[in-house]
């Protein structure tokens, strides 16, 4: 669903943010961290931004871990 959504409103950074707590969840860091970049881009300022900003500072440098 989140897709289709984005395919309508690519620049809304709530969406972005939200694909960012799906990929954390499911435990790609990389994707979520890339999720996370996007929206506080589209936000330079407000809600969306700050929480963007404290889940990026969270997951830090480290990435995905490949087997």
């Amino acid at each position: 669903m989140l897709d289709h959504q984005l395919e309508m409103l690519p620049e809304e950074a709530a969406l972005h943010f939200e694909r960012g707590e799906l990929w954390l969840n499911a435990g790609s860091v990389d994707m979520a961290r890339d999720a996370y970049q996007t929206a506080s881009i589209l936000a330079p300022s407000g809600d969306v931004h700050r929480a963007a900003q404290r889940r990026l500072a969270k997951l830090g440098l480290g990435g995905d871990t490949l087997h």
